[in-house]
């Protein structure tokens, strides 16, 4: 197959003078044709069936609609025919440069240029001669393979001083955001065309592809865990990033919704929103530092609506503890009064027995009487009637039977009356029982409203800052100029972890920095992802980790703030006849505070590469230990045998018992023996105990 030239020019009028040299050379005229066109034109030359030996390209040469100091010139295409893969074996040919500047003027203009010093390029003078044309057409080579092309320009490929300053900062943002696209199957015709454009253009991302600055990742698996797709569906996201609207909106809202969430169009406006409200993007630093003072309004309202509906909670429980108690009074009152009218029955059975009995004894001592006054009539003559011993004993055993029978009688009057009495005393009894038992029913209603009013609230105080995940850009654009300031997204990110430390925020950025990485660890961030470098396999399962694990943190802060929010925070001191509830004084309850807040943040990183505050100590053990110290000033100077034996006559709740445990067994043992589990479970005990304390008091 026959060779020949290509010659690369801005004119045509010179074509005579390449012809002279290889009359079937090619010649490609930039002067009416874009950059891109360009390159488009090097593809179909590159994919021919005509061989081409060497390339003549003419540094100084222009593009159609390309004027001033940002156009490009030969020395630019020079470097996109080495770095572009679509060119194939024509990147790998020999290339003679004509310029009218030396050598050592590009090399000054940019430091890039450098790559003018590879084996396979010369650059000639203007006018170059015939000799010096044919020299190099006869003595240059081409790189034999990709390989060979890679080791040639190898350390001659580097980024610009702006590019380095940047650290691929724009290139991330412009470029990575279409691969993802396309990587999801959500880039439309026109922006796979602007993507194609922009890589066959683009320098950098030549530069920065060559150099394995951009790594490729497989598409997203078709085989995720259903549990998994329905679990991200259900999130509310928060995205803020003043340069979303390159595509990453688009990519996380597909990644986390699979266009469940409500369809999503970009505006002008500061603040973008799903049809379901589940997806919200932020595309100003302003505007996020806006909706954030917002948020923080609405957790102090909630805090102090909270804080309301506790302490009617609290009155609520101790009036119907009261309630009962005057219940339980008069049902014991009526059931005592209802003994006592069995008793009185009893005894009126007795009575009446008994008057049955002194009734008989009177008739058949009214037969005797009645027969012996008979015969002492008939023998009047003989013996007078008081003289008649056996008539006297008669009528004394008369006489004592009816005053036996008066008695019973008024015994019985006496029964009768306070058997009214008891019947009366009792009927007023089962009316105030009825009384007491409709407050009790009003009191249990009255409580139960104010605490679903309570719970209502507590729900409200969680949701304050209704996402359940944040990502997070690192820098943004300042207001009053196009400049950006770096590592200003993590003044965002102090303000969110403020606000609420168990929101998961992301940082999803395209600075790849390991001294940004570590701020944004210390300001809490809970994942980096990098723009153009990192994979959304990776993304996926970080927002599946942290959704997770934000349930259950967002559930224990709220918990948190309440304690912290409670009017009245109470402990117990010993009595002679158990525990006596009194309220903590405020520097305890500040005590008490600092001990919850700083093992909230133990607990999440309680499974983090060994956070240690000692040669000794680890978290889980720190967090046991602290709410030790929580529970002593709770239950001040209770210890020991004292504390044993209130827990046996379960005057001190059984959750209390394993708090003192897992801080006996944090104190005495290797630090191995606090799980992870333990050191969450003596946290939630605890919090649970503080606010459950005081609204029932003992």
């Amino acid at each position: 197959m026959e060779q020949s030239l290509l010659v690369i020019d801005d004119s045509i009028l010179l074509k005579d003078r390449w012809a002279s040299f290889d009359p079937k050379c090619q010649l490609l005229c930039t002067g009416e044709i874009s950059f891109a066109d360009t390159m488009d034109a090097l593809e179909k030359v590159a994919s021919g069936l005509q061989k081409i030996s060497h390339i003549f390209l003419n540094g100084d040469l222009g593009f159609a609609n390309e004027k001033g100091n940002g156009a490009r010139d030969g020395i630019e295409l020079f470097k996109h025919i080495r770095l572009t893969r679509a060119l194939g074996p024509l990147r790998l040919l020999p290339v003679i440069i004509e310029t009218g500047l030396p050598l050592e003027h590009y090399l000054r203009r940019s430091e890039d240029n450098l790559l003018l010093l590879e084996s396979r390029c010369s650059l000639l003078r203007l006018p170059a001669t015939h000799e010096q044309i044919t020299s190099f057409l006869q003595n240059a080579i081409p790189y034999e393979s990709e390989e060979q092309l890679r080791r040639g320009l190898h350390s001659k490929v580097i980024l610009s001083n702006s590019e380095r300053a940047d650290n691929n900062h724009a290139l991330r943002n412009q470029v990575g955001a279409f691969k993802y696209l396309a990587e999801l199957d959500i880039i439309d015709a026109s922006s796979q065309q602007l993507y194609q454009s922009h890589i066959r253009t683009s320098l950098s991302f030549k530069k920065a592809e060559f150099l394995n600055l951009l790594e490729e990742h497989d598409p997203r698996e078709s085989n995720v865990d259903p549990v998994d797709c329905a679990s991200l569906k259900q999130c509310r996201a928060l995205y803020v990033d003043d340069e979303h609207d390159r595509g990453w909106s688009r990519i996380l809202h597909e990644l986390l919704y699979q266009g469940s969430a409500g369809r999503f169009d970009l505006d002008s406006s500061d603040r973008v929103v799903t049809a379901e409200r589940k997806f919200t993007v932020i595309r100003s630093l302003e505007a996020a530092q806006a909706q954030l003072e917002e948020f923080a309004g609405r957790d102090s309202s909630a805090v102090a609506e909270w804080r309301a509906h506790e302490d009617r909670l609290c009155t609520a429980e101790n009036d119907r503890k009261k309630a009962k108690e005057e219940f339980d009074r008069y049902c014991k009152e009526y059931a005592d009064l209802g003994k006592k009218i069995e008793v009185n029955r009893s005894n009126y059975s007795q009575i009446i027995e008994k008057l049955g009995q002194r009734e008989g004894e009177l008739k058949e001592h009214s037969i005797i009487l009645n027969q012996r006054f008979e015969d002492v009539l008939t023998n009047l003559e003989c013996k007078p009637l008081a003289e008649d011993a056996l008539l006297q004993t008669e009528i004394q055993t008369a006489a004592k039977i009816i005053k036996d029978y008066q008695n019973i009688v008024l015994e019985r009057s006496r029964c009768e009356e306070s058997y009214e009495h008891l019947v009366a005393s009792q009927q007023i009894c089962e009316k105030n029982k009825s009384e007491a038992d409709e407050q009790q029913r009003k009191s249990v209603k009255s409580s139960t409203e104010s605490r679903n009013h309570a719970e209502d609230a507590a729900a409200d105080l969680g949701n304050s800052f209704h996402f359940d995940i944040v990502f997070l850009d690192l820098n943004f654009h300042q207001s009053d100029s196009s400049s950006t300031r770096e590592d200003s997204g993590l003044d965002l990110l102090n303000k969110i972890k403020t606000l609420n430390p168990s929101i998961p925020v992301v940082l999803f950025t395209a600075v790849d920095s390991a001294m940004s990485h570590q701020k944004a660890q210390e300001y809490g961030a809970d994942g980096y992802w990098i723009k153009g470098a990192s994979s959304l396999r990776e993304l996926r399962t970080l927002v599946l980790q942290l959704t997770r694990r934000a349930r259950e943190e967002r559930q224990r802060w709220t918990m948190l703030k309440q304690a912290k929010a409670k009017k009245s925070c109470f402990g117990y001191v010993a009595t002679n006849y158990g525990l006596e509830l009194v309220e903590l004084q405020d520097i305890q309850r500040e005590q008490i505070n600092r001990h919850l807040v700083q093992s909230f943040w133990l607990l999440q990183h309680v499974d983090s590469a060994e956070v240690m505050f000692s040669e000794n100590i680890d978290s889980r053990k720190y967090v046991a230990l602290n709410m030790g110290c929580v529970q002593e000033i709770r239950y001040k100077d209770i210890e020991g045998e004292k504390w044993k034996n209130l827990a046996h006559k379960r005057v001190i709740p059984e959750d209390e018992s394993v708090i003192r445990r897992i801080r006996n067994d944090a104190a005495h043992q290797d630090s191995r023996a606090i799980s992870s589990t333990d050191a969450v479970l003596v946290f939630d005990l605890t919090l649970k105990q503080i606010l459950q304390t005081g609204r029932t008091p003992r």
